[in-house]
């Protein structure tokens, strides 16, 4: 394939990378709005507390309000977990519930206790919220990413639902031992200690409760604020890990063999290292499997990305002959035909005027002329906004082209199959209808009729599986 593709395709992935990192920066803001909650709810916990200082029994009253609030957050992570589209994950309510039989355990031997179980209450209801967005944002994440590749193969995506078995072994999958949503929780675990630990200092300072409160309430917003950060951590690297098994599963679906890794734009040094190295592909090109792995073979934080390349020279592109949708029905494009004139440069302007006018990019010279004859085309396209003409196409090589551009911007994703079929049957009619008009030879004539019976009997095959 033409190196000028390649290059689109990296400016396409570095494009890409950016939009990960402002949607990062959205979620973090989210995650803000969820801990300063936190800490305005432990805050008035502590005051409510403090202001009970020298009652050191718990009153039924008391228990009963515990108990009240205890009931809505379980509502809360009931009702999350039952709206949850994407994935079912059995362990979320698991979660909720073995802390709250810890909390209910210990809240009713004195003041101190209590007040630990109020705080762990207000940081439970802050970790179904986070640990439910997170979920969302992940399985999102995966669908958007799956997507996106098939848009990338011009194939068509899994039309299975986000609760799929697939879905939740990559969503799910554990990385030292513990998946994203258990170490969420321990997190969360070693945030109720700290803040255990904060309490049990004040309490027993026994200082005046006002001036108690003030400092407490400055120690917890220290704390909370720290985790803030390690979720936010957490959430960047999860979602890479999960893109990055997306895009390698796809490459390999596809059967390329070789992978670009693309460094982000403040990549750190580990990681423009493996950018730039050599390994006698082309720098930072590898096999698929000997490409690292995000963030196993990187770090925390890592916005780096893969995609499929061509190392030119090679026969060993494409694994054991696979093809992906997308090159069958470029190898399918329309063929150098004896005897048929080349399309004049001045015609060529004038078919392809309106698809350039909109932002469409023609690829044309020596590279796009070798890669065109290895193909057995004279033009072909590669998605609704690039074409590569040869500059030995036909005039209907040319118009064939145009016309399966203008095809796809019917679609917001990647044509299925069948979808892919009925397009190339659709321009075969629509150049044969136009074949006077447009001059076309005996010969093109002749190709359009055969390539119509040839999708005709593959619509004929698909439909009979």
């Amino acid at each position: 394939m033409p190196s000028s593709y390649w290059e689109e395709r990296a400016k396409q992935e570095k494009a890409w990378q950016l939009k990960q990192l402002e949607n990062d920066s959205e979620f973090g803001k989210l995650l803000e709005t969820y801990y300063n909650q936190a800490i305005d709810d432990i805050s008035d916990s502590i005051e409510k507390e403090l202001n009970r200082v020298g009652k050191d029994q718990v009153t039924q009253m008391d228990v009963k309000a515990y108990e009240t609030k205890a009931k809505s957050i379980v509502a809360e992570a009931e009702k999350m977990r039952a709206n949850g589209q994407k994935v079912t994950y059995a362990d979320f309510s698991d979660q909720v519930n073995q802390r709250l039989k810890v909390y209910n355990a210990t809240m009713r031997i004195n003041r101190l206790e209590h007040l630990k179980s109020e705080v762990g209450l207000d940081m439970l209801r802050a970790g179904v919220k986070v640990d439910s967005s997170l979920r969302d944002k992940l399985s999102g994440d995966y669908q958007k990413e799956v997507i996106r590749q098939a848009g990338i193969m011009m194939d068509s995506a899994q039309r299975s639902p986000w609760t799929g078995k697939d879905a939740a072994k990559i969503l799910m999958a554990q990385t030292n031992g513990a998946t994203f949503s258990q170490r969420l929780w321990a997190d969360q675990d070693a945030l109720k200690a700290k803040l255990d630990q904060v309490l049990s200092v004040g309490m027993i300072q026994g200082q005046n409760p006002r001036k108690m409160a003030t400092r407490l309430r400055e120690q917890v917003k220290t704390a909370v604020s720290n985790q803030r950060y390690v979720t936010e951590r957490l959430a960047r690297t999860e979602s890479a890990r999960i893109q990055n098994s997306v895009q390698l599963e796809s490459i390999k679906k596809h059967g390329y063999n070789y992978v670009q890794w693309v460094a982000e734009s403040k990549a750190c040094p580990a990681c423009r290292a493996i950018a730039s190295r050599d390994s006698g592909f082309g720098e930072g090109v590898y096999k698929v499997a000997k490409v690292p792995k995000i963030p196993d073979d990187t770090h925390p934080n890592c916005r780096c990305s893969i995609s499929e390349t061509w190392v030119e020279g090679k026969d060993d592109n494409l694994v054991g002959g696979k093809q992906s949708t997308r090159l069958k029905m470029m190898r399918r494009s329309t063929h150098q035909l004896k005897g048929n004139d080349h399309v004049p440069t001045d015609l060529m302007n004038q078919i392809l005027g309106s698809f350039i006018r909109r932002g469409g990019s023609v690829q044309m010279g020596k590279e796009t002329d070798e890669w065109l004859r290895s193909q057995g085309a004279s033009a072909s396209i590669l998605d609704s906004s690039t074409i590569l003409i040869g500059t030995f196409a036909t005039e209907m090589a040319v118009r064939e082209e145009a016309f399966h551009a203008n095809q796809l911007k019917r679609y917001d994703g990647a044509p299925s199959d069948e979808e892919l079929i009925n397009m190339e049957i659709e321009a075969q009619i629509y150049l044969l209808k136009y074949a006077k008009e447009h001059n076309m030879s005996y010969n093109e004539i002749k190709e359009l009729k055969r390539n119509l019976r040839y999708w005709k009997r593959k619509l004929a095959d698909y439909k009979g599986r």
